[in-house]
């Protein structure tokens, strides 16, 4: 296994609660995914296609999406890592 993808493997697991700092998840979409059984950024990449699909099923405002989506932006740019969920959506 790369070094790539057992980083990725290990922010994956990352539980949702654990983000914080700078890299604090939005509150209303932590309860939103707490609510919605999603504790990890695995889960949600299983239940949910894309930001659209993200944003339809947890009730929060766009800006909120957007806050998370940045997060992830943020954790490929810090360990090199890529998110298919970001560029690739699923349709």
């Amino acid at each position: 296994m790369s070094y790539e993808k057992y980083i990725l493997r290990l922010i994956l697991e990352i539980p949702l609660s654990e983000f914080d700092g700078d890299m604090r998840m939005p509150t209303r979409l932590e309860t939103s995914m707490r609510v919605a059984n999603v504790h990890t950024l695995r889960e949600i990449f299983t239940q949910y296609q894309n930001q659209a699909a993200l944003l339809s099923a947890t009730q929060v405002g766009k800006k909120t999406v957007r806050d998370f989506v940045a997060i992830l932006m943020e954790l490929e740019k810090r360990h090199g890592v890529r998110f298919d969920w970001l560029e690739h959506p699923k349709t």
